[in-house]
């Protein structure tokens, strides 16, 4: 008569993470904390619902971000990033964008002005003479 195999002996080996599950792994967590900050910071100026809305996302998901449950993609991050760098104008903003009709976007295009167009201003050109 054969024994059963234990519990030990029945649990699927466990593999070692490889660098590219640990890198994935790194970023989603930066991901989760760059989210919940960033939701902390723009909840001073509007509500959570009310961000959500905003932004097109489902009710209670920033609530499921802050909790870790869900994975925040990186577009996510990015757009509250922008939003946290001057909230109460990028939010005004935002609220402007979706309150234009369709055939209203996008705004006409501004004519580039000499500076806008010169790379000079920034980067200026190297002389020609011999100089150290």
């Amino acid at each position: 008569m054969s024994k059963s195999p234990t519990k030990a002996m029945r649990r699927k080996s466990v593999k070692p993470r490889t660098d590219s599950q640990r890198t994935k792994e790194a970023f989603l967590s930066d991901l989760r904390t760059r989210v919940r900050i960033a939701v902390d910071i723009l909840s001073h100026h509007i509500s959570q619902r009310k961000l959500e809305h905003l932004l097109r996302l489902s009710q209670g998901y920033l609530s499921r971000l802050r909790a870790c449950v869900s994975n925040p993609s990186a577009e996510l991050v990015a757009n509250l990033a922008m939003l946290c760098q001057d909230p109460p104008t990028r939010l005004a903003e935002l609220e402007r964008f979706w309150a234009l009709p369709a055939e209203k976007w996008p705004p006409p295009a501004t004519p580039a002005t000499r500076t806008a167009r010169s790379p000079h201003r920034y980067y200026p050109r190297k002389s020609k003479g011999n100089t150290p």
